[in-house]
């Protein structure tokens, strides 16, 4: 099976299933643009994203951890490096925080400039270990407009990570498998996990945008989740936040799966399923 034309994205298997799906119908590519995706992240940079700015640009920001984020969701074919993104060209509303902004107020205020955009989606892969009251409010305003919304649940086995740990529908928090098809085993598995994606050796262009490099970790998952959201809110308009999330867990394979020395359940998206049920 031929993913990439130029390019094998990832050695994870699962994650080339996901990838096959990537849009080349231009009828279908042009339904999928309708929905509006905001990435917030750090140091987004547009070099190889059709890219809309939620603020002005900030002196203080460099590319980082964001542009590997939005590069993997979204990049354009670049001829030169060989690497198109899992839904190249995508319209993406990016907010990018400098490393000094990676907060809850940082958070806070991305989020809320999301909703005034009137998004679909909002996209995290990233957070902070503090459960903080205003930034669970701000989330939960998201929902409730409408949005929903996607979060790493981080790199720390033992640690919290907001706001994928915040129990609130629609809310969807993503953890990684790896090649193995057991867990990372520095990642989290918090119990508030909602589902999995792949997570080790997911191929991005660099954070400076030179050259395709493999990244390991939740922050990776994200985009896989993100791009099957897109997919059922294409296709099914209609449904509210905690409704895509229902939808989404309907469509995963539920295994027991290594995570150290324990065993952890695992929905896994099943992307060829999901498919099938939106009759794409």
């Amino acid at each position: 099976m031929k993913v990439n034309e130029t390019y094998t994205p990832t050695y994870n298997q699962q994650a080339l299933s996901i990838i096959q799906y990537s849009g080349s119908d231009p009828s279908i590519i042009q339904r999928l643009a309708q929905v509006k995706v905001a990435v917030i992240d750090e140091g987004i940079t547009a070099q190889s994203l059709n890219f809309i700015k939620l603020r002005q640009y900030q002196s203080n920001e460099l590319p980082s951890h964001g542009t590997v984020i939005a590069n993997l969701l979204g990049a354009n074919l670049d001829t030169n490096k060989g690497y198109k993104g899992l839904m190249p060209d995508l319209p993406l509303y990016g907010y990018s925080l400098s490393s000094d902004e990676m907060d809850t107020v940082g958070l806070i205020k991305a989020i809320k400039t999301a909703i005034n955009w009137n998004v679909d989606i909002i996209a995290i892969s990233m957070g902070t270990n503090k459960d903080n009251d205003d930034l669970e409010n701000t989330v939960k305003d998201a929902v409730d407009h409408g949005i929903v919304v996607i979060c790493s649940a981080g790199n720390d086995p033992y640690e919290e990570n907001y706001p994928a740990s915040f129990d609130i529908p629609g809310v969807i928090s993503v953890g990684a498998i790896g090649n193995d098809y057991n867990i990372l085993p520095y990642t989290n598995v918090s119990s508030k996990i909602d589902i999995y994606a792949p997570g080790e050796n997911i191929v991005s262009l660099s954070s400076d945008n030179s050259e395709p490099i493999e990244y390991s970790g939740t922050s990776v998952a994200v985009p896989f989740i993100t791009l099957a959201c897109i997919y059922i809110k294409a296709y099914s308009p209609s449904l509210d936040p905690t409704e895509v999330e229902s939808y989404l867990i309907q469509q995963t394979d539920v295994y027991l799966a290594k995570w150290r020395n324990e065993q952890r359940e695992v929905c896994l998206l099943d992307m060829a399923q999901l498919m099938k049920s939106l009759n794409v």
